[in-house]
């Protein structure tokens, strides 16, 4: 977070093959050879850099809906919002302490899995790219983090959840 990759690759540039960017991306090449050496510079400038910082990845949230707030119009509105990139991120909403009813089902190739959140009054579906080795238990409260996008098929379109993260509720 807040990290300069091109000081934190010049500081382990011994390492790499070929590397280039900027100081919020960067793409690189390390030799197979030279993986671990290269992970434990890295790792260790970005610790020395930033001491105490909790380097745990987290998600900045824009909005926490309701279940009924997910509509048409909330996804008309934030299509209004892009083109989304780097200085335009696209929104990131959560849900909060909601439990799926039941199993998610791996989609595609079994990389991917789908879910439904749902009460008694309304309900969504939502898809989970490349997080099959990460499905979410049922009958636990779980929070949500998603972006809103929408599930074209059969002639139909409908919000969905692209979710980008899970975890259980806070008991707070």
């Amino acid at each position: 977070k807040g990290t300069n990759l091109v000081s934190a690759l010049l500081s382990c540039e011994e390492f790499l093959e070929h590397w280039g960017g900027h100081p919020a991306a960067v793409g690189l090449s390390v030799d197979e050879s030279k993986v671990k050496l290269f992970e434990e510079a890295f790792l260790t400038y970005i610790e020395d850099k930033s001491p105490g910082v909790d380097n745990e990845p987290s998600i900045k949230i824009d909005c926490t809906l309701s279940l009924s707030e997910i509509n048409d119009d909330l996804l008309h509105i934030v299509n209004k919002l892009g083109p989304f990139g780097q200085d335009n991120p696209e929104p990131v909403f959560a849900l909060k302490k909601f439990e799926l009813r039941s199993n998610p089902r791996k989609v595609g190739n079994g990389d991917h899995f789908q879910f439904k959140i749902e009460n008694s009054r309304e309900s969504i579906s939502g898809i989970a790219w490349n997080m099959s080795d990460r499905m979410p238990p049922t009958h636990q409260k779980l929070d949500f983090a998603f972006k809103l996008r929408w599930n074209r098929w059969n002639n139909q379109q409908t919000p969905q959840m692209s979710l980008i993260d899970w975890r259980l509720s806070e008991s707070i």
